[in-house]
């Protein structure tokens, strides 16, 4: 028999069963709203219960360090009375000790060493009662500064709790679990270790908020990483991304300045811009090619005797992979004068069959001036090293890269292509740009003659990332250079020499003494 159930309503009206589904509905929602206003109350109770513990046992902490100042007096007032007639019972000892050997006068001796044995063993005694006294006192103060940080920290943290959002599970069973602590501290005894209980569950208290308020902050930026892949997916097309050579400490400021964030690169800054967007406040972390004003660099040739002296041909590869991969870091792994970090149109003009696939390089900046008057000696001072793609580095060896365009029969088109990329790096006309090619040609002249020079590497000891390990010359080099000839820069050799940082000038002045010396043996 199939009986029909009927309810009441609170005004005695019958309820259709049909309706039942949607007044639990609501009041599931209604439930789940009241869940996420407990987890923040359980939150703030926590609080507000934490800080009830610490404004309880600051008192108790003042009057503990109190109690131990008193302490202190007395020992001090007791050390000094203790420590009164040492020194006389020390000089009665001393006059006594003559007679020390004497049957009946000995006893003088014996007594007075006795009563100078006991004084200074109740003075070590309370000595060492101070010593404890002082670091309880100490602790006491510290228990007290802490109590106050911690109660002014709550205090500062109560109204920035109404602006996070509802907290996390984990949070709620913290909180809860912090206002069953302080309740019960609440009714214990104020001891030293219920003071120390009380500081604890205070800080507990401030590190539950700090969690919560970062647990908002990471909801929050969940929400921009996903608007900032909606807006890399509708951003302007791959070849007018301009990226950014930063490193990834540099992420969150130019997050900040609006770059947008290709999730698809991986091993490189994947930080970009577009020529749309305002470019100025980024000044100096775009590609130097962009920057707000023109890029102050130089691409001379080398002289003829400099050719191949650099770091790679003087140092074992070790040293060699440091320096490079420390300066690829630098710069988030992209050429820092293009953003790029692959093939470019000059890098596949000039790419021979055998050659490794195009990446970033680095590429050493130097500066030649001559040493002495007659011009027997010249400096190769190291300025700088930067990150570069293979395209960008040409720019700074246009005629090698010419050659091997030339051999892909293309050695007109790359010589245009490094052109209009020099001009667009230094802002110069082509006429500008010519007029500086043609000094820098004037000043290859003045040097050519040179055919010894020091290499000046105080650039590298200057920077706490290339100088971090003790750098290893081969002294069988590919550049010839002796070791002699190293200024700026401690180093040893891999035959075990050892030499220190010497200034340029120096080992100028040596070689041209050694230079006159043998001109003198040779005139006699």
């Amino acid at each position: 028999m199939m009986v029909k159930v009927r309810f009441l309503d609170s005004c005695g009206r019958w309820i259709n069963p049909s309706t039942l589904h949607g007044l639990r509905t609501n009041s599931s929602r209604n439930g789940s709203a009241k869940a996420i206003m407990s987890g923040k109350e359980s939150v703030n109770s926590a609080v507000v219960a934490a800080s009830r513990v610490v404004r309880a046992a600051l008192p108790a902490a003042r009057l503990n360090v109190s109690t131990l100042s008193a302490s202190r007096r007395e020992l001090d007032a007791l050390f000094d009375k203790a420590h009164a007639p040492i020194e006389g019972l020390r000089r009665r000892c001393e006059l006594t000790s003559a007679v020390a050997t004497i049957p009946l006068l000995g006893r003088l001796h014996r007594r007075a060493v006795v009563r100078l044995q006991t004084a200074e063993d109740a003075l070590f005694s309370i000595r060492e009662r101070a010593h404890g006294n002082l670091a309880e006192l100490k602790a006491a103060k510290d228990s007290v500064s802490r109590l106050q940080r911690s109660l002014a920290n709550l205090g500062k943290a109560a109204p920035l709790m109404g602006r996070l959002g509802p907290p996390g599970r984990t949070i709620k069973a913290r909180s809860d679990g912090i206002h069953a602590r302080a309740t019960a501290l609440l009714r214990k005894r104020k001891s030293n270790e219920w003071i120390e209980q009380a500081s604890a569950c205070g800080l507990d208290a401030l590190l539950l908020v700090r969690d919560w308020a970062q647990e908002t902050a990471l909801a929050a930026a969940s929400g921009r990483t996903e608007a900032h892949r909606t807006a890399t997916a509708n951003a302007a097309p791959r070849e007018r991304r301009i990226y950014l050579p930063v490193p990834p400490s540099l992420s969150g400021q130019v997050e900040r300045l609006g770059a947008i964030r290709d999730i698809s690169v991986s091993g490189a800054s994947p930080w970009f811009v577009t020529p749309e967007m305002d470019l100025q406040a980024f000044g100096r972390l775009l590609p130097m090619a962009i920057w707000p004003s023109p890029t102050a660099i130089s691409m001379p040739s080398l002289p003829l005797y400099a050719a191949g002296q650099n770091l790679w041909s003087l140092f074992d590869r070790d040293y060699w992979d440091h320096v490079r991969k420390q300066t690829y870091a630098a710069s988030g792994h992209r050429c820092t004068i293009c953003g790029g970090r692959g093939p470019s149109a000059i890098a596949k003009a000039i790419h021979q069959p055998d050659d490794p696939p195009p990446t970033i390089q680095a590429h050493e900046i130097w500066d030649w001036t001559i040493g002495d008057e007659d011009g027997a000696v010249g400096v190769q001072r190291l300025t700088g090293i930067l990150c570069v793609c293979k395209g960008c580095h040409m720019l700074f060896h246009s005629g090698h890269a010419r050659r091997l365009a030339e051999l892909n029969g293309m050695g007109d088109e790359v010589a245009a292509a490094i052109e209009q990329r020099r001009r667009t790096l230094t802002r110069l006309s082509p006429a500008e740009l010519a007029e500086s090619i043609a000094a820098a040609n004037e000043r290859l002249r003045e040097l050519s003659g040179i055919s010894k020079w020091v290499i000046d590497l105080s650039h590298i000891a200057a920077q706490s990332s290339l100088s971090q390990i003790t750098p290893v010359l081969q002294e069988s080099n590919r550049a010839n250079v002796p070791p002699e000839q190293i200024a700026g820069l401690a180093f040893r050799t891999d035959q075990g020499r050892s030499f220190e940082a010497r200034d340029a000038d120096e080992v100028v002045a040596r070689m041209l003494g050694q230079e006159h010396s043998i001109l003198r043996t040779i005139a006699r």
